[in-house]
């Protein structure tokens, strides 16, 4: 019997009335989800972009390259954002000169090969170079030696007349963005959404009976109300409202607090009986 009536259920048309009805009970769950959504994502944001993360400081300058004009095309395509960030830069002819300039600073190899960077924005003569650490006063002097290293490589190097410093700025902190107010509003609008179709789906797949409609479509049985189980009054029925029930009604009742359907049960079936025919 449980089989067919959840196939019936299945296949029965959606009361949207009541349905609405049913979602509108629960709809403080969704501002309550919205909030634990934007809670939540604004939690992992945080702890994922700003907890224990150190202070850095930015320090940048911009060198002019000079080609030898009679090996200047073939220098432009050799001497490439690429070519001087994963070559040149960590090369030892450059490195051995900026650690001679660093003498005395204490400050390893790996740690200037890792904290520069060089790049080409849109003129190959032109080439930026930032340095990158947590402390200010090693920033610049990483820079001051890089650029030192990139002269003296320009005056070793038969591809350029000379390389030519044009500013070496001061240092800056690195200021990240801060979208803790868009990780907010995106858990909030997550939140809100999923709770929404958790609700809608969880209505729609609901097989509980709620209205006489819903009982006589999905049984083919005459159903005047559906009552909860703590709504009747059996001995208040017998007297009073016996003669609302007719021998063409089959009184049907819902489970334990408006829970899994315990409609057609044979003993309330009996009982339903007896009062029809006393």
């Amino acid at each position: 019997m449980r089989e067919k009536d959840t196939e019936n259920h299945l296949n029965e048309r959606l009361a949207l009335r009541f349905f609405y009805l049913r979602l509108l009970r629960r709809i403080w769950l969704i501002p309550l989800a919205s909030v634990v959504g934007a809670l939540l994502l604004t939690a992992v944001y945080y702890f994922s972009v700003f907890a224990g993360r150190q202070q850095t400081y930015l320090a940048s300058g911009t060198v002019y390259l000079h080609f030898t004009p009679n090996q200047k095309e073939e220098a432009e395509d050799y001497f490439n954002s690429y070519t001087w960030q994963h070559q040149l830069m960590k090369s030892d002819e450059i490195v051995d000169a900026a650690m001679q300039a660093l003498q005395g600073e204490h400050i390893g190899r790996d740690t200037v090969k890792k904290e520069t960077k060089v790049s080409l924005p849109s003129d190959l003569r032109l080439m930026d170079v930032t340095v990158e650490d947590a402390s200010p006063k090693r920033a610049e002097k990483i820079l001051h030696a890089q650029l030192k290293a990139l002269v003296k490589f320009g005056e070793a190097r038969k591809e350029f007349t000379r390389i030519e410093v044009l500013r070496e700025g001061s240092v800056q902190p690195v200021l990240l963005t801060d979208r803790t107010g868009s990780a907010a509003v995106s858990g909030a609008v997550f939140g809100a959404l999923f709770m929404f179709f958790l609700l809608y789906f969880r209505n729609a797949a609901d097989d509980r009976v709620y209205t006489p409609e819903q009982a006589r479509e999905r049984y083919r049985l005459p159903v005047l109300a559906v009552f909860g189980k703590e709504e009747i009054d059996w001995n208040r029925l017998k007297t009073e409202d016996r003669e609302v029930l007719t021998k063409e009604v089959l009184l049907k009742m819902a489970g334990e607090g408006g829970q899994a359907p315990t409609m057609l049960e044979a003993e309330r079936r009996e009982k339903g009986k007896q009062l029809l025919a006393s």
